[in-house]
């Protein structure tokens, strides 16, 4: 999976996120697998599986569990 514009939307501009293939899906979706990728690629903390399935429960990418490491830029 790959991904560019995350959950904060704090990227350079050189990547771009492209899921006009997800535009059938409601947008808190759509937002749980951006997250999931930014996870996923980024080494983010915690366990970007079980925050998927959390935000799958609550439709919000629970940050507070799953976020980009401090200090880390």
């Amino acid at each position: 999976m790959a991904a560019g514009v995350g959950a904060t939307g704090t990227h350079g501009s050189s990547a771009e996120w492209d899921d006009s293939h997800n535009a059938n899906l409601p947008e808190w979706k759509r937002l749980c697998i951006r997250s999931y990728g930014d996870c996923k690629d980024r080494g983010w903390t915690g366990s970007c599986h079980d925050c998927l399935r959390r935000c799958e429960g609550q439709h919000d990418w629970p940050i507070n569990i799953c976020g980009p490491r401090k200090g880390k830029r």
